[in-house]
């Protein structure tokens, strides 16, 4: 199952969405202002910050956790450390669900990341109303007309872009869309398979100006440390968390 797999499915599944619900049902459900920026603000609170991630389950790995539970999950994450939490709500392909990220909003008040394949606005809108902090892009899943857009309606609701790439040309694309937060992704969505160096080569590029964060494949201290001496300021890691029968200990055996 490839990204364009994916995002056939997933057009398919939005059209189907917005025939049941409009922006304005969404913009009325927006009653809880929280702090603009203030997931970018918590990646700045080290030199190396942690974006811990609840998911199910993953294309690549397929099913990563029987026994789910997603606000335990989060508030474990929050006990141990982590700066923000990114929550996968994409149920065809990460069994995940936007109540996943409504839950763990009404359980704890760290930055919550809502990654998923946003494609419309009306998805930003249902984060926003849902509690979410931030939105991830993915610039190989859009036009460069379309991240900017989406960047620009982002901003307008006081969520966070946290912008997806895997290569110079897509750096390019999202520095001139306007993007301030990029995420590093080390897998390959065509191929699923991961190559920190991807990360290595990127981090150098990008302006300082910008976050800098790292995606995908970290699972020790060497990599970690990698990633810290690349310049990254924040690491997402999602797997090797969600597979540790201990994550205060992993969280200590990466960061301390």
């Amino acid at each position: 199952m490839v990204l364009q797999d994916i995002l056939e499915y997933k057009k398919r599944e939005l059209a189907e969405f917005k025939k049941q619900y409009s922006y304005s049902d969404f913009e009325k459900k927006i009653k809880t202002v929280r702090p603009k920026q203030v997931f970018r603000q918590a990646l700045k609170k080290s030199s190396l910050t942690l974006i811990a991630e609840v998911k199910k389950a993953s294309p690549s790995e397929g099913l990563i956790c029987k026994e789910f539970e997603p606000v335990s999950i989060a508030k474990i994450y929050e006990e141990i450390g982590a700066h923000a939490i990114s929550v996968l709500t994409d149920q065809k392909f990460f069994q995940g669900h936007i109540d996943c990220l409504k839950k763990i909003r009404d359980a704890l008040s760290l930055p919550l990341l809502r990654k998923d394949f946003i494609l419309d606005e009306i998805q930003l809108l249902e984060a926003k109303a849902a509690g979410a902090d931030a939105c991830l892009l993915i610039v190989k899943a859009l036009t460069p007309q379309r991240l900017s857009d989406l960047i620009c309606c982002s901003e307008s609701l006081g969520l966070d872009a946290l912008v997806e790439i895997h290569d110079r040309e897509e750096l390019q694309i999202a520095m001139d869309s306007g993007a301030v937060l990029l995420g590093v992704n080390n897998r390959n969505l065509q191929t699923f398979k991961t190559d920190l160096n991807i990360s290595i080569d990127l981090m150098a590029q990008i302006p300082k100006t910008c976050l800098r964060v790292s995606e995908s494949g970290l699972e020790n201290r060497e990599q970690v440390d990698q990633m810290r001496k690349a310049g990254a300021d924040a690491v997402l890691i999602g797997t090797a968390f969600m597979k540790a029968a201990n994550k205060k200990q992993l969280f200590q055996d990466l960061f301390s």
